[in-house]
């Protein structure tokens, strides 16, 4: 699947101005952006060594994504999701998280023994205590996924051992636990797909949901085309607890480059403005750019595709400007709208992402002046 931005310049000559303007319309950048763990807490992480494993990933998650200025919330769960727990100051808050999630782990393995002792060893039910919902964590995480307030990076860091249906009925008291080598696993699939198509409706912010295995269950195991079809929905992302990933969203920002001694503007006499690039790193694939403009000033439509790497300068010509409109002293302006739609660059171990962003910005068309637009990634 090609990974596109569209950058769309539709350039009019109206208005008469001093200085360009930017505006930012109802598709403007949403800047929050919040981590959420969703933390298994159940007995069968005591073993292998995964509950270590799991408290040294949360650790360094979590302090990395507390320096880069985002808000993280931790979401433990073992039978059903346990109260959020939002984390600001790292040391104190992350002991008492571990705390809590001793405690949890604790909880878990006293309510599977119960569980056994009141239906007979070897036949816990669903509904007493002691199993794995999984399932909930995503259901969960379709809820945070219609917020238009935040960009929800929701992170599912569990041993995958789930063991509830996806519609689990709590009335349902008493039923048999799903085997957890096929049934198990299609539940949590159907979870993820669920909570993923709630994450592609939501237009307004940024959500993916990714999956940290801890230990040897992975529920896509035998489904690899299923996996590649949520992959390819640039919403989900699988890993295992060793692969370290960071996920960034760049800004774009559109400027007007400034001459000594002018002000923001270009002359009729040209036909042509220039595109540059800055972004932190060299982008692996195409951006596909469309300069589109009411009235004379493009003859067609101008499009191109090409990677962009820092400082690129793409230049736009062929303007056909009306001249005859600056007879005398007479001013007239470019108007400028850019678009960027949704865009994750699925590096391998990076979300590089574009959030949806419109804007617009005014340039002075005169008659004895040359200029350059600039548009920036950051």
């Amino acid at each position: 699947m090609k990974k596109t931005i569209k950058l769309v310049i539709v350039a009019t000559m109206i208005l008469f101005i001093a200085t360009p303007t930017m505006a930012q319309n109802s598709n403007a950048v949403i800047t929050k952006t919040r981590y959420v763990y969703f933390w298994d807490v159940t007995a069968s992480l005591n073993a292998n060594g995964l509950k270590d494993e799991t408290f040294k990933y949360l650790k360094e998650h979590i302090n990395n994504n507390l320096e880069n200025g985002h808000e993280v919330v931790v979401y433990p769960f073992n039978d059903d999701i346990k109260e959020a727990i939002s984390i600001s100051n790292r040391k104190n808050d992350i002991d008492s998280l571990i705390k809590k999630g001793e405690k949890y782990l604790d909880d878990h393995r006293v309510s599977f023994r119960q569980n056994e002792k009141q239906n007979g060893r070897g036949n816990a039910k669903l509904g007493f205590g002691g199993h794995t919902n999984v399932c909930a964590a995503t259901k969960k995480a379709e809820e945070l996924f219609t917020s238009e307030g935040y960009n929800t990076i929701a992170i599912l860091v569990t041993d995958g051992d789930n063991e509830y249906p996806y519609n689990y009925d709590i009335n349902k008291k008493g039923m048999d636990p799903l085997d957890a080598k096929d049934e198990c696993r299609q539940a949590l699939r159907e979870g993820i797909k669920e909570a993923i198509e709630v994450a592609q409706e939501n237009k307004a912010t940024l959500n993916v949901l990714i999956y940290v295995a801890f230990g040897n269950d992975n529920p896509y195991d035998g489904y690899g085309s299923e996996r590649k079809d949520m992959e390819e929905t640039k919403k989900f992302k699988f890993f295992d607890p060793e692969s370290e990933f960071n996920v960034k969203f760049p800004t774009v920002t559109a400027t007007c480059k400034k001459r000594k001694g002018k002000d923001y503007h270009m002359c009729s006499r040209d036909h042509k403005f220039t595109i540059e690039f800055s972004c932190p790193d060299t982008l692996e694939e195409n951006l596909n750019v469309i300069i589109e403009c009411d009235g004379k000033c493009l003859k067609e439509r101008y499009e191109f595709e090409r990677t962009v790497s820092n400082n690129d300068a793409i230049t736009v010509t062929d303007l056909h400007i009306d001249e005859s409109k600056f007879d005398g002293n007479n001013e007239g302006s470019f108007h400028v709208s850019i678009e960027i739609t949704n865009y994750i660059y699925d590096g391998e171990n990076l979300y590089y992402v574009i959030t949806p962003v419109k804007q617009e910005l005014d340039v002075k068309v005169t008659k004895d002046f040359s200029g350059s637009i600039k548009v920036r990634l950051k």
